[in-house]
């Protein structure tokens, strides 16, 4: 076949049919093994990491427990992704991929490496968007990264509007609050008593 016959971003053809492959997987541990190999040909494939980030989250959200597969699958793939996304001032497909992580399954352990300027617009956007729960939960991921910052009396601000005038519902005080619970070095922790 001709090099051309390939679609982006496969480069070979050993990465699409290894993809082929991936698709007709169901557990996501068998998933993760063939999508790494297919990144170690060509990690810049955001399609394979996609695929395997939406496999990820729906063994979550089926089983609603963060097995060490689906663990793996978040960490290689998610910061990669997002930081693409958010790289590209592409905040629409951050936020939607943000908004495909159920509430439940905490995300800064899996961002680590997002620059404040990047964080700080993402939570921007979504705020803009009037989903202020989502926005709590990036304004914390930034929280959670980058302690003591200069913008953080501003962002604090933020949160405590959204806090105590947007998330009204008992729902969303309760995601809230698993949300502060979850890093208890994260200044949200002592700055909210739920």
């Amino acid at each position: 076949r001709k090099l051309s016959s390939i679609k982006p971003p496969f480069i070979y053809h050993y990465e699409n049919k290894l993809f082929k492959l991936a698709q007709k997987e169901t557990l996501i541990e068998k998933i993760n093994g063939i999508c790494e190999q297919i990144n170690r040909y060509n990690p810049m494939n955001y399609v394979v990491r996609i695929f395997v980030i939406e496999k990820a989250v729906e063994s979550y959200r089926k089983e609603r427990i963060l097995d060490p597969d689906i663990a793996k699958a978040l960490a290689n793939n998610l910061e990669p992704v997002m930081g693409r996304f958010l790289w590209k001032k592409d905040y629409h497909k951050a936020y939607c991929l943000i908004q495909e992580i159920p509430f439940d399954l905490k995300i800064h352990p899996y961002l680590p490496g997002l620059s404040q300027r990047q964080i700080l617009f993402l939570a921007d956007h979504i705020f803009d968007q009037k989903d202020y729960l989502n926005a709590f939960r990036v304004y914390h991921l930034f929280l959670s990264h980058y302690k003591g910052m200069k913008t953080e009396k501003n962002i604090l601000k933020t949160c405590d509007s959204i806090f105590t005038h947007e998330i009204n519902n008992p729902e969303d005080i309760e995601k809230a609050a698993e949300l502060i619970k979850s890093d208890e070095k994260n200044i949200m922790y002592a700055r909210y008593s739920i």
